[in-house]
C-alpha cells in the first residue's frame, strides 16, 4: 500500500511539472520593429518597416489593427511590439499585437 501511494504522488507531481514545462513553452518573446504608416483607417493601419528591420525579409508591408484613442497619421514612425508571428498574406499581418508606441 505505502508503495502504491508513493506511486501515485510521484506520477502527480511528475504530471505537475510537465504541465509547467509546456506553460514556458508556448509563451514567446515580443519582437519589437519600427515602421513608418503609409495609411490609417478606422480600424487598421497600413505600415512599412524601416530599412534594415528583419521584417522587410516577410513583407514589404503590413497591415496592423488600429488602437482605440491613437491618432496616427500618414508619415508616423511607430514602434510594433507583437508576439513573433507574421502570417503569410499581402499585406502582411501579425499574429497578435501586443503594443503601437508613436516615435518621435
Amino acid at each position: 500500500m505505502k508503495k502504491f501511494k508513493l506511486f501515485v504522488i510521484s506520477a502527480l507531481l511528475l504530471c505537475s511539472l510537465s504541465a509547467c514545462k509546456k506553460q514556458e513553452d508556448s509563451t514567446q518573446a515580443a519582437e519589437v520593429f519600427e515602421a513608418v504608416v503609409l495609411e490609417v483607417s478606422a480600424n487598421s493601419i497600413l505600415v512599412e518597416p524601416v530599412t534594415g528591420s528583419p521584417e522587410l525579409n516577410s513583407s514589404d508591408q503590413f497591415n496592423i489593427p488600429g488602437e482605440d484613442g491613437m491618432e496616427l497619421y500618414v508619415g508616423d514612425k511607430v514602434e510594433i511590439e507583437y508576439n513573433g508571428e507574421i502570417l503569410e498574406t499581402y499585406p502582411a499581418q501579425l499574429g497578435e499585437v501586443y503594443k503601437i508606441t508613436l516615435l518621435e
